[in-house]
């Protein structure tokens, strides 16, 4: 899954509306880490900025998906989009496949070492 550290975006955001030119605007930009993130490479990340072991575990547990359909009946129907994001959300699928304009933009794309470096306070 595409993984992007909210600063960096924060960055991007006020570079596009104080920086760039008039030609860069009014187009779609995937913005992302430099590869797609797992659960493992963040917490392989995790593990080596902090020095002790980290395990990537799932925010729901299974159980929570198998019972999604049985309780969707008697889901407002407002709650059934987020129920629908949460399921899409688990199964990793959206990665930026077109990071070259983020890069032309906005320098070179950030890696999941560094973004997990700068959220844990840890410069090299």
């Amino acid at each position: 899954m595409s993984m992007i550290y909210s600063p960096d975006l924060a960055r991007y955001a006020a570079e596009a509306a104080l920086d760039l030119p008039a030609s860069a605007m009014n187009q779609s930009v995937d913005i992302a880490c430099d590869v797609p993130a797992t659960g493992a490479l963040v917490a392989a990340a995790f593990t080596r900025t902090m020095g002790r072991p980290v395990v990537a575990k799932p925010v729901f547990p299974r159980f929570v998906f198998a019972l999604l359909p049985l309780l969707a009946p008697f889901v407002p129907s407002y709650l059934r989009n987020n129920i629908a994001v949460v399921a899409w959300l688990r199964t990793g699928t959206y990665v930026s496949h077109d990071t070259q304009k983020q890069k032309d933009l906005f320098g070179e794309l950030p890696t999941i070492e560094d973004s997990v470096a700068r959220y844990c306070g840890t410069r090299d």
